[in-house]
């Protein structure tokens, strides 16, 4: 396992949003278990909240909860599709937000704390009505550097999300955690959706990454 270590900032509008998500869906696991006779969720039936950031030496990554709040199961599988607005730069402009050009490529597993063990398949994730949750990891940086290309990369400040769940799905409109928001430079990388409140198949302890009282 990468040792790295790691500290967290969170907003107390965001720790109500969670415990609000939470008191509305309850127990906070879902079942990885194929229902060939669930549907896709649709953007409609579902919430997603930015749990939490973790920073470690210029490395960014940003876990988010997924949640049924329609009225029947349905499965998740894959990867989200995200974009997002603001301005570019590293402070945040007066002017209008626009939409920013960020780079998204897929990853399998970090370290052991994000996505899905060489050692088993990508899960479909039934979630429920009644309070079954998933989650999935986004990392990359929010340090400038140079690209492979030799380019340098563009950093950008966003206080706004857009993320799609199923592809060619509509938005759901995400708040950022991290100091009101998500700043990055360069491309980031979106782990799969996985069941449960960790962002990781295995699991792995939040409080190892967050502390024991997050």
């Amino acid at each position: 396992m990468l040792r790295v270590r790691y500290c967290a900032v969170r907003r107390v509008t965001t720790a109500m949003l969670v415990l609000g998500l939470l008191s509305a869906v309850g127990p906070t696991t879902a079942s990885a278990t194929t229902a060939t006779s669930l549907s896709a969720c649709t953007t409609s039936q579902l919430n997603v909240v930015a749990y939490n950031v973790s920073v470690a030496a210029g490395t960014v990554g940003q876990l988010f909860w997924v949640a049924d709040i329609g009225s029947r199961a349905c499965t998740l599988r894959g990867y989200a599709s995200v974009s997002f607005t603001g301005n570019y730069g590293f402070t945040q402009s007066k002017k209008a937000a626009q939409p920013l050009v960020v780079g998204e490529g897929h990853g399998r597993r970090y370290a052991d704390i994000a996505g899905v063990a060489k050692n088993r398949a990508v899960p479909t994730v039934t979630l429920a009505p009644d309070g079954a949750i998933a989650s999935f990891w986004i990392f990359g940086t929010d340090e400038p550097h140079q690209l492979a290309n030799g380019h340098q990369s563009r950093c950008i400040v966003s206080d706004v999300m857009y993320v799609s769940m199923t592809k060619g799905a509509s938005q759901i409109l995400v708040e950022p955690v991290r100091a009101g928001n998500f700043d990055w430079c360069g491309s980031v990388t979106v782990y799969p959706v996985v069941t449960g409140d960790t962002g990781s198949d295995p699991t792995f302890p939040l409080d190892r990454i967050f502390g024991p009282n997050l």
